[in-house]
């Protein structure tokens, strides 16, 4: 069984930026697609640099032969594509952040999304909390309760 249905891995190498899509949707019999995207280089540790990386998504995904990826992205975003852009931005930030990983030259990340344990749909995050899930659960914890408050905002928007 598998661990999430969808995943997004982030690459900074210098101030190329890109992100790859790791999502069972996406599978086919014909074989495995695993799509990746490089937005610009350029300088993205600026303050508009969130402006500027979500207008490279727009762009990326604006293109109709992404639309099964754009799936994902609204996925994401709990059925908004805005908010799933907005998330994904968020990620990218974070990489070109100077108080963050923007003082080192090679970064990754790695966004499991919908984690679960097998036997439920998703893994209840207090309960790994209790019973010692680890680091990953902390980064993944870190993330959502931030982001659990918009991410409601989101589904009552799309309703």
């Amino acid at each position: 069984a598998a661990l999430t249905d969808l995943s997004f891995v982030f690459v900074r190498n210098h101030q190329k930026l890109s992100m790859g899509i790791i999502a069972k949707s996406l599978q086919h019999e014909a074989g495995c697609y695993l799509p990746s995207f490089d937005l610009p280089t350029k300088d993205y540790s600026t303050t508009d640099g969130s402006d500027d990386i979500k207008a490279a998504l727009v762009q990326i995904f604006s293109y109709k032969g992404n639309a099964d990826v754009v799936e994902c992205v609204k996925s994401y975003g709990f059925g908004s594509l805005d908010f799933g852009l907005n998330l994904l931005t968020k990620h990218f930030h974070s990489m070109v952040d100077k108080s963050k990983w923007g003082k080192d030259d090679y970064v990754f990340g790695l966004v499991i999304s919908g984690v679960r344990d097998g036997e439920n749909d998703n893994i209840d995050i207090d309960e790994l909390n209790h019973t010692g899930g680890g680091s990953l659960v902390t980064a993944v914890e870190s993330s959502l309760v931030t982001d659990t408050a918009s991410a409601n905002n989101a589904r009552s928007n799309n309703d």
